[in-house]
């Protein structure tokens, strides 16, 4: 929250291994994923170089992995991707609880928790600090989901 308060706050921009970086991050949500038997499937392209706030990027996936995790079923599958094409493209998908098209309207407000609230523990900050994250980086973020059917999320830097 106190991140989201200093909206004047300077990120810390230098270049990075994108990939190594998500590898790591993907790896560290694996050992919280296997609690619940939830597979991460990652394809995530070696070598991807970018100028970003180290720290912040690594929040940003912790937070869409930890989303993914706390709204998909037990036994579920997750899929990250991460490519460069015209730009740098992360892609964070599930198949969990899905969300119906007002819980998506209000998805990167502070303290919203959808209807799925009830499956987990959280303060409904987390998408919200991720949106700010992508902001800083001048990104751009979308979400495609329908209930019962998952969530996707594309992260476009």
């Amino acid at each position: 929250m106190l991140l989201l308060s200093r909206t004047h706050h300077k990120i810390e921009k230098e270049e990075i291994n994108l990939s190594l970086l998500f590898l790591s991050e993907v790896e560290q949500m694996r050992e919280i994923a296997d609690k619940k038997e939830i597979v991460i499937n990652s394809d995530i392209e070696e070598g991807i170089l970018y100028y970003g706030d180290e720290v912040m990027l690594m929040r940003m996936l912790m937070n869409l992995l930890d989303n993914a995790i706390k709204y998909q079923e037990e036994k579920g599958v997750i899929n990250v991707r991460l490519y460069k094409d015209k730009e740098i493209v992360l892609i964070v998908e599930d198949q969990g609880i899905g969300m119906s098209d007002e819980e998506k309207q209000h998805f990167f407000d502070r303290f919203y928790r959808g209807k799925g609230r009830y499956l987990s523990e959280g303060s409904g900050m987390g998408m919200a600090i991720v949106k700010w994250i992508i902001e800083k980086h001048q990104g751009s973020i979308e979400v495609e989901s329908s209930l019962g059917k998952g969530t996707k999320i594309t992260v476009k830097l």
